[in-house]
């Protein structure tokens, strides 16, 4: 039984290899920047559907702080050298206008 176990362990080693921790930390970084830009889509989104006019300040509000946030995060991995993983998702956001 021993056996069998540590000869699965090796075959998953062997055909599952283990991520290195930069590998890791991108694979986080490029969640994290498209959970953002989810944000700033739905943000944006809300705000061309809106229309209580005392919603519309919310809404610009929420529109400029979740592109900041996208934008600041996606200069931090352009600096991190993270950018090999992550599709410019701001310069075509930015190119349709947003």
């Amino acid at each position: 039984m021993r056996f069998l176990i540590r000869w699965a362990k090796k075959l998953s080693k062997h055909f599952f290899p283990r991520e290195t921790p930069a590998e890791k930390e991108a694979r986080e970084f490029q969640g994290i920047i498209r959970g953002a830009l989810r944000e700033w889509e739905e943000a944006r989104n809300y705000f061309e559907q809106v229309e209580d006019d005392e919603l519309v300040d919310y809404a610009v509000y929420a529109v400029c702080a979740a592109e900041k946030k996208y934008v600041y995060l996606y200069k931090r991995a352009k600096n991190q050298g993270f950018l090999a993983t992550i599709p410019d998702m701001y310069m075509d956001l930015i190119s349709m206008g947003g």
